[in-house]
């Protein structure tokens, strides 16, 4: 039996993965955990990969800041598959700004609480329109805490990450606002897909994923 491990995005639950229609596979959530004080990426991985049963076949799937600790986490679990959903491959995909937000340390300056009220510019920013996904997300903001916000995006800016490993598939909206695609490489577009797509888009989503798994989990069998 394959195991799918879930990752969300920053602090938000596995409730963004209830639109998901996936096929019959044991479903794993990774629940955050607040990192440590100046904590590194690499450490804060290694606790987490402690909610995973190495001894089974492991597949990992992230969204947003989740598919980097999901390709984190497939530096030290060995897993058939990781697909990640509005996210980055490596640093090369991280836009230029967010990089000289990193490299300055700005984000010391801000507030953690600030970071999280300005509601209009998140909805605009995740492209959610639709008074469902915006209560959403908006409960999703408000629950998650600020320090882990502000230690993640610490995280996103200064990513180092290089290599991309073969069993790696990569899910992108053409509309994605964070991560805007003209700096994606090889990845299943979906037209119009922004941020939040993994709720807004879900079909389509859910789609490639049942696809990327036959196909790979059949290959592999062969």
């Amino acid at each position: 039996m394959i195991t799918i491990n879930l990752i969300s995005g920053l602090g938000a639950d596995e409730r963004v993965f209830d639109y998901l229609q996936l096929d019959n596979y044991d479903i794993n959530y990774i629940k955050w955990e607040n990192p440590y004080r100046r904590e590194t990426l690499s450490s804060y991985t290694t606790r987490l990969s402690k909610q995973i049963d190495c001894k089974k076949n492991n597949v990992i799937i992230g969204v947003s800041f989740g598919g980097i600790v999901a390709i984190e986490l497939s530096k030290i679990i060995n897993c058939k598959i990781v697909i990640i959903i509005s996210s980055i491959k490596n640093k090369q995909e991280i836009p230029g700004i967010y990089k000289l937000i990193g490299k300055l340390r700005l984000l010391n300056l801000i507030p953690s609480v600030l970071l999280k009220k300005f509601k209009p510019g998140i909805h605009y920013f995740f492209g959610v329109e639709k008074k469902e996904e915006k209560l959403l997300l908006n409960s999703i903001i408000n629950e998650t805490d600020n320090n882990f916000l502000k230690w993640a995006l610490g995280q996103i800016m200064r990513w180092n990450n290089i290599g991309i490993t073969d069993n790696l598939h990569h899910i992108h909206g053409s509309k994605d606002r964070l991560f805007p695609v003209n700096k994606i490489k090889n990845s299943y577009l979906i037209e119009s897909g922004h941020h939040f797509m993994i709720v807004s888009k879900s079909q389509e989503v859910s789609k490639i994923i049942n696809n990327i798994l036959f196909n790979e989990l059949k290959k592999a069998s062969n």
